[in-house]
């Protein structure tokens, strides 16, 4: 249970101020509430989230917990961050269609254009290109890249079975 000692909520300039809050994670907290404006539309998609000094401010927390909590909404699909911009949320009209559906026919040749959220998927490559630049367009190891070949070990290794990088 969450407890407040003052809340004061002013939705028309979207002010959540929250006094002290007595609860073991804040984090969980502030992510909860985050996730909250995100999803009730007082942070609309495509929109630019408060930076991470603001929110700090506002929760009463510090840097390394507003980042972390990015980072977990990034972990989510409900925000991206563009270098050197900040943090926008996801633009979720886009991915409704595959959402709302259960099945996905692969077996047409071109896939149609609205359920490819191409601005998500070039942020996707354009931060794949940032980190991986000097190896993404070769394959230096003939076993698979190390990383990738650890999170398979770690996969396998939940199922009970016990390979080797």
């Amino acid at each position: 249970m969450i407890v407040y000692s003052s809340v004061w909520v002013q939705i028309t300039h979207q002010i959540i101020r929250v006094g002290r809050i007595f609860r073991a994670n804040k984090k969980n907290t502030i992510l909860q509430i985050i996730r909250a404006d995100i999803i009730n539309g007082l942070v609309k998609p495509g929109e630019k989230l408060p930076s991470i000094r603001m929110q700090s401010q506002r929760f009463g927390c510090s840097l390394n917990t507003i980042i972390s909590v990015y980072r977990e909404l990034e972990d989510q699909f409900l925000i991206y961050s563009r270098p050197k911009s900040g943090y926008f949320v996801v633009a979720k009209e886009v991915l409704l269609p595959l959402l709302q559906t259960k099945r996905i026919d692969f077996a047409s040749a071109a896939p149609d254009p609205s359920s490819i959220p191409q601005t998500d998927f070039r942020q996707c490559l354009n931060k794949a290109m940032e980190l991986f630049e000097t190896s993404i367009f070769t394959y230096p190891d003939p076993q698979g890249l190390l990383s990738l070949r650890h999170e398979i070990v770690k996969l396998f290794r939940r199922q009970q079975v016990f390979p080797s990088a």
